[in-house]
């Protein structure tokens, strides 16, 4: 018992640390108290989690949104007033459901923060796709939350995580809301999915070899085997570099093509095979410039690098060194890309994010917290 009491004591010692270190830092304002309240709710295992004891727990709704001739489900969070607030769309990335806990927990501790926050089922998404169907939906979203009557008009924006964070991106140039997105949070997006094929084929990011996560390659290849014309090239590929274990996509452990579907395979799919298991960083040029042509227009027009001066919102980049999913670089890109042609962002990058302070030491754990915590902050003194 005296143990337990030492560890909780020392736990709270460290939560007074940080926030004592964070105000010297940051101006004790309304945003500055949101930040350190919000926090703690993002890290796993944080000793002190006030948020829910010092805020109103919003009300949520199912909603249905009509995006062309499709019904997205959607949850949306309202703080417990009736006052005007901030809205954006929040989506996770592939495979994550509205429901999923991870879901609920940033989109209740933004509303907590009065922000209403819209969670649609993105269709694709949900079944690992990629695809312009969406971004379609991604902005029907955005038209919902306009029409809400206790939303800013002037201060809808996007929150997008990992490959949703590319999506949301492309949603925010489009013409029909370019003009109009406040803000878009981007953890750990891509950029351009050139260089996201380098790096998830040559497994190799800055020189230092980097092991994807398997849904990232099993999505990319599927794209780009989808695109082929014939059916029997697409079951034989899918096969050969879908259909195979996590290990094997994680680590490109590619079955070797058998000879009798050697001989069935049209030549942009033997071509494509080759495409996917390269792992020659010398040859990704070539097999990125003679790909088919549907495989180009897809390498285009799902990169947020194609139309970025299009760009008009507030950009807040996170990247995490430790991230699998995409790697760090395609963040450091896009935030280099906005600085250049004049955009306003905010970028912040750190090693690992402090996902549990008690696997981390001290230094590291102040060093995730304060950045993460510097971040937040940003976002809500420029979007309240």
């Amino acid at each position: 018992m005296k143990r337990l009491a030492k560890k909780n004591l020392t736990k709270v010692i460290f939560a007074l640390i940080l926030i004592f270190i964070l105000s010297t830092q940051i101006q004790p304002t309304r945003a500055f108290y949101q930040a350190v309240l919000t926090a703690p709710e993002l890290i796993q295992n944080f000793p002190l989690k006030p948020l829910i004891y010092l805020t109103n727990k919003p009300k949520v709704k199912e909603v249905v949104i009509k995006s062309s001739n499709r019904e997205i489900y959607a949850d949306l969070y309202i703080p417990n007033d009736r006052e005007k607030h901030p809205a954006a769309v929040l989506d996770l990335g592939l495979d994550i459901d509205r429901k999923d806990p991870r879901v609920v927990k940033v989109a209740e501790t933004f509303a907590r923060n009065e922000y209403i926050i819209l969670a649609p089922n993105i269709p694709y998404l949900s079944s690992r796709r990629l695809t312009t169907t969406a971004v379609e939906d991604f902005i029907a979203s955005y038209k919902f939350l306009e029409n809400q009557p206790n939303v800013k008009k002037n201060k809808i924006g996007f929150i997008g995580f990992c490959t949703s964070g590319g999506l949301t991106l492309i949603a925010a140039e489009n013409e029909k809301i370019s003009q109009k997105v406040s803000f878009v949070v981007a953890i750990n997006p891509y950029f351009d999915l050139k260089s996201l094929y380098i790096a998830l084929t040559i497994r190799e990011v800055e020189g230092q070899k980097w092991t994807p996560h398997f849904k990232s390659v099993e999505v990319f290849n599927r794209e780009a085997i989808a695109l082929l014309d014939k059916t029997a090239d697409q079951t034989i590929l899918f096969n050969n570099l879908v259909n195979i274990s996590e290990e094997d996509l994680a680590k490109g452990n590619f079955p070797k093509l058998l000879k009798e579907d050697e001989l069935r395979l049209s030549k942009a799919a033997i071509f494509t095979y080759h495409t996917l298991t390269n792992k020659d960083s010398d040859k990704s040029t070539f097999y990125l410039e003679n790909a088919q042509d549907s495989q180009k227009e897809f390498l285009i027009s799902m990169s947020p690098s194609t139309n970025i001066q299009k760009l008009n919102a507030k950009t807040y980049i996170f990247a995490e060194k430790g991230f699998n999913y995409i790697p760090y670089t395609e963040a450091r890109r896009l935030s280099r890309k906005l600085e250049k042609e004049g955009k306003y962002l905010t970028y912040q990058e750190i090693s690992v994010l402090p996902q549990s302070i008690q696997e981390q030491t001290f230094k590291e754990q102040l060093v995730g917290i304060i950045k993460l915590t510097q971040f937040i902050f940003g976002f809500f003194k420029e979007t309240n």
